[in-house]
């Protein structure tokens, strides 16, 4: 009886089931989703109706300049903005940010979705209002609870602020994602936020703030903002900081996993590598490390986001698998002054990147590691 279940399920799921889903997210199919609402739907308030126009906040700042906040030329960039508006709505974990009947498309992005098709005017209502009186900000983002969103996508927001000639603890509230690791406290804390301040996002709460000061989300980190991190996150060097060669393991990840980790950490001891797990780390002893380090050798992953905090001219070696390559940590170590080198995980391959391979477990050929080493004098 199971058997003839799960066949049953198989069939009907790959006949109805997938092709149903495919037309789910159409956007004609959202749109009459859409029209159905308003058919059904017509006394809504007004703060819990969906948005039904899209426009980003570099095109409302330019529309209503008067609602622009002042940053200094030499700490903004040409597509950063910030502003204050207000009686504004911040929506689900994410954070995304409606005006009434508009939808900030470039602070409220999703994953491979264009602006049309971002989720909250697919809606029937929004999620229940919690009112927020008085001056804050949000910081929240999608990914969030990733280290190098947070370190890259979420904090700078706050320097662009303090910019802007705000001062952090004057706000009345802070809106986060999710505060679900102790290093988004700890940064927090360390910034001078204080816990009756943060207001965090869930999937099913609207917040509806009396005035808020929104800035754009970093698309990469500049120069500015990496000045911002040290500055303000960063504990002056030990006198007596020794240099270190370091090894970031990836044990404790649920991607990209090294999967004979145990042959790379005692090929590398024997070169004088030591192997650290910055997971298991607070986050000032994670800068501390950083700051210590001569070389840092690790797969690609959230870890290597510390190198922001390493002294100029350390040399990181990064590895890839075979099928995912990503520049982000060589253009960061590029405008920190780092000499970032890219590795493949064995030899004859050339690095590409495929998405699709994001997650993909990484099998290091270690003597081709050693050899690649060799070649830039860390043995």
């Amino acid at each position: 009886m199971n058997r003839a279940l799960r066949r049953a399920f198989y069939f009907w799921g790959r006949r109805v089931g997938i092709p149903l889903l495919k037309k789910l997210r159409r956007p004609g199919f959202r749109r009459w989703i859409r029209g159905l609402q308003r058919l059904l739907c017509p006394r809504l308030a007004p703060d819990r109706v969906p948005p039904a126009q899209v426009i980003s906040l570099r095109e409302y700042v330019g529309q209503h300049p008067k609602c622009r906040l002042g940053i200094p030329r030499e700490k903004n960039d040409p597509g950063e903005v910030a502003a204050s508006l207000s009686h504004v709505r911040i929506v689900g974990e994410i954070g995304q940010i409606c005006l009434p009947d508009l939808l900030l498309s470039d602070v409220s992005f999703e994953w491979f979705m264009e602006p049309q098709e971002l989720s909250p005017r697919y809606r029937f209502r929004l999620p229940p209002v919690q009112p927020l009186a008085g001056t804050g900000t949000s910081v929240a983002v999608i990914s969030g609870h990733c280290y190098y969103h947070w370190l890259f996508n979420s904090l700078p927001r706050l320097g662009l602020l303090e910019a802007a000639g705000w001062t952090l603890s004057s706000l009345d509230f802070i809106i986060t994602n999710p505060l679900r690791h102790p290093f988004q406290r700890e940064s927090l804390e360390m910034l001078g936020i204080q816990p009756r301040q943060i207001r965090e996002t869930h999937p099913a709460t609207t917040y509806l703030a009396e005035r808020l000061l929104l800035t754009t989300i970093p698309n990469w980190i500049r120069n500015f903002h990496h000045q911002f991190l040290r500055n303000r996150l960063a504990p002056p060097p030990r006198s007596d900081n020794r240099r270190r060669r370091i090894y970031l393991g990836r044990r404790g990840s649920r991607h990209r996993q090294v999967t004979n980790e145990d042959e790379v950490v005692r090929a590398l001891a024997g070169i004088g590598i030591e192997t650290c797990h910055p997971e298991n780390l607070s986050f000032l002893d994670q800068i501390r490390l950083f700051q210590s380090a001569d070389v840092v050798i690790a797969p690609h992953g959230a870890a290597l986001a510390n190198i922001v905090f390493c002294p100029p001219n350390t040399q990181v070696a990064e590895i890839f698998s075979a099928h995912y390559f990503n520049d982000c940590y060589q253009t960061l170590a590029r405008e920190t002054g780092l000499i970032h080198h890219s590795l493949s995980e064995k030899p004859g391959v050339a690095l590409i990147s495929d998405h699709r391979y994001v997650e993909e477990p990484i099998t290091v050929h270690v003597p081709h590691l050693l050899r690649q080493l060799n070649q830039l004098g860390i043995s």
